[in-house]
């Protein structure tokens, strides 16, 4: 098992691997994406149009992120 090193202040040392990763995920996130697709929505007119432009962003989107 691999040893860490903490500092002082008992906050552990950051690796180059924990530095590479990108985490943007969580509550803050969730709640961007939402209003981002209610915007792109309106900005489309709403109803159908909204709708469809918001469902091709959304789906976009999450076939790039998984």
């Amino acid at each position: 098992m691999e040893s860490t090193n903490y500092l002082q202040n008992g906050v552990k040392e950051l690796t180059n691997e924990d530095l590479l990763i990108v985490n943007g995920g969580g509550f803050a996130y969730d709640l961007g994406f939402f209003i981002r697709e209610m915007v792109i929505d309106l900005v489309n007119g709403g109803g159908i149009p909204g709708y469809i432009a918001a469902s091709v962003d959304f789906s976009l989107n999450y076939k790039a992120l998984n």
